[in-house]
């Protein structure tokens, strides 16, 4: 419903002097808007992407031990869990027998392994093992490593 008035005045330079007044009154419809609102996905989808990466990164972060994430090629990521593997030596020394056991098996085998010595017996024992075929002294062992009367390193 709506309704409408006027007014006005009006003066002339004539001996005659007026004045109107008017209302005019109007019924009719009027259309208002219902504002309805309603949530819509937009282009961050459900969770922001940068939310969704510090949930992923949280996730493989809190892991407890033995337990990691894996994806093989395309397909879906698994959470796996490995088994317990238990130290394989006695002990702290006993693991340090074994890798000087293992160091200087190696040297007898391939000395090139490690960096050399260029002291001049040891470049005629070399040469002596190259031409010859054998070597004169293992002395070059004794100065270098310790002879190993172990058996068995691991223990």
């Amino acid at each position: 419903m709506g309704r409408q008035e006027s007014s006005g005045r009006q003066s002339n330079v004539t001996i005659s002097e007026g004045e109107s007044h008017g209302i005019t009154i109007n019924h009719k419809m009027v259309h208002l808007e219902k504002i309805v609102r309603e949530r819509q996905k937009t282009g961050m989808l459900e969770r922001s992407v940068a939310d969704q990466i510090a949930r992923f990164a949280q996730q493989i972060s809190g892991q407890a031990q033995r337990n990691a994430t894996a994806r093989v090629g395309a397909g879906k990521a698994v959470q796996i869990e490995t088994i317990e593997v238990k130290q394989p030596f006695r002990s702290q020394e006993a693991q340090i027998r074994a890798v000087e056991w293992l160091r200087r098996e190696l040297f007898r085998t391939h000395d090139y392994y490690f960096t050399p010595t260029l002291d001049p017996e040891d470049q005629k024992r070399r040469i002596d093992t190259f031409v010859w075929g054998r070597e004169d002294s293992h002395e070059h062992l004794a100065r270098n490593q310790q002879p190993s009367t172990e058996d068995d390193p691991l223990l």
